[in-house]
């Protein structure tokens, strides 16, 4: 690796103070400066993505008028008052409609989601009505005309909007869009991330361990989050050690559309990432941000590649990730509401003040109710696992009483 000279040197100590967590959320979505670009994909196969164009039903959904349920299809004027004789003269059945004549006095045995006779216009339920053979006796009349009959129609008119752009994708979502005889939707291409663990303590699960070794799980804690909003990851089987070079040719060999690396960012004499990231030729737009857990993370650019770089403690990753990596693949997924949803709740316990950064406490969360796990050292795995929630505690927040309202993201 090429020696960092006295201006990057400069540069990265200019890049030390902290800014807020917001403003550090507004310049890295400010790097984001299109979307991905279009694929067409068949509906059975695009839940979970974005749509990029606005979906029309092709068809009336249902397509005909229909039975809602199982009885008899009827002129409502000959049932209308009870009881009412009537003779079966043919059925219907769902795909096989009845298509002959329905005269005065007629009744057609009809079973739910059959189509309905044309000269018909109500049903009457099979438990309010005695058939023996061809002789229908209807013991109970109808509310009104139309009683149990879906109108064609009903869901969806064919030539309106039935999802529109930017939404996603949900299992039904997709239904409804089949339901409209729309086979393709054309949805935002999924971005590409690599993430890029480092560290000569760290190995890949599965791998021997030595005494010194610790479990690489931010790698699969992050993919798992990553994939969940719809990026393509790679990288999440490997791990680079503390090689100065090793970390630079890594960096020059992504092509992916952000660069995710994980430890090695702060300033340790082994923290090598930002000497390599800026040897590659990458620029550094900022380093720390006023955050705990997750201070030393840095956000950057290399070409058109975004860069972050997340510390490496686990909960420091993750919360850094939930509040940059994810919002960043929404953006890029041409979503509008990229940054976690927040909500309120009421503390549990009293809360002493808080200290210069915005701290995002993990907590449980019941009945409205919110209890801080302990302890909430950055490296507990298990007290993330437990938390259902982050409470966001502004900086210098003043001393909360116990019932006080604060802001909340569901985990």
């Amino acid at each position: 690796m090429r020696q960092i000279t006295i201006k990057k040197r400069r540069q990265i100590r200019r890049l030390a103070a902290m800014i807020p967590v917001a403003e550090a959320q507004a310049r890295l979505l400010g790097l984001v400066t299109e979307p991905t670009a279009f694929e067409t994909v068949p509906v059975a196969r695009a839940v979970g993505r974005i749509l990029a164009a606005d979906v029309i039903a092709k068809r009336d959904h249902p397509p005909f008028a229909a039975s809602a349920m199982d009885g008899y299809a009827v002129r409502f004027i000959d049932v209308a008052q009870a009881p009412a004789q009537l003779i079966v003269v043919g059925s219907a059945i769902a795909g096989k409609r009845y298509t002959g004549p329905v005269k005065p006095g007629e009744a057609i045995r009809i079973l739910t989601g059959a189509p309905m006779p044309e000269d018909c216009d109500t049903v009457v339920l099979q438990e309010e009505c005695l058939r023996r053979d061809a002789q229908l006796t209807v013991h109970a009349a109808p509310e009104y005309v139309g009683v149990h009959v879906r109108c064609a129609g009903l869901d969806m008119v064919a030539g309106t909007r039935i999802a529109s752009k930017a939404e996603l994708i949900t299992p039904r979502l997709a239904g409804l869009i089949a339901a409209g005889a729309v086979a393709d939707v054309v949805v935002h291409s999924r971005p590409s991330v690599m993430l890029l663990a480092c560290g000569d303590e760290l190995k890949l699960p599965g791998e021997t361990l030595g005494a010194d070794d610790v479990v690489s799980s931010n790698s699969l804690v992050l993919a798992g989050m990553l994939r969940a909003e719809g990026a393509c990851v790679s990288g999440d089987d490997r791990v680079i050690g503390d090689d100065p070079a090793a970390l630079e040719a890594a960096i020059r060999a992504s092509t992916a559309d952000i660069l995710i690396s994980i430890g090695g960012a702060s300033v340790g004499d082994r923290d090598y990432m930002q000497a390599a990231l800026m040897a590659a030729g990458a620029s550094i737009d900022f380093w720390r941000v006023a955050l705990k857990p997750g201070k030393p993370m840095m956000v950057g650019k290399h070409g058109k590649q975004i860069i972050l770089g997340l510390p490496g403690n686990p909960v420091s990753a993750y919360v850094c990730a939930l509040l940059f990596a994810v919002p960043t693949i929404k953006a890029m997924l041409g979503q509008r509401a990229v940054l976690p949803h927040t909500e309120k709740a009421m503390w549990g316990v009293d809360m002493r003040e808080n200290g210069p950064r915005t701290e995002y406490v993990r907590v449980t969360l019941n009945n409205g109710i919110i209890i801080p796990l302990k302890p909430q050292d950055s490296s507990m795995l298990s007290v993330l696992a437990r938390a259902n929630a982050l409470a966001i505690r502004p900086p210098h927040a003043v001393a909360a009483p116990s019932g006080e309202m604060v802001d909340i993201i569901r985990l």
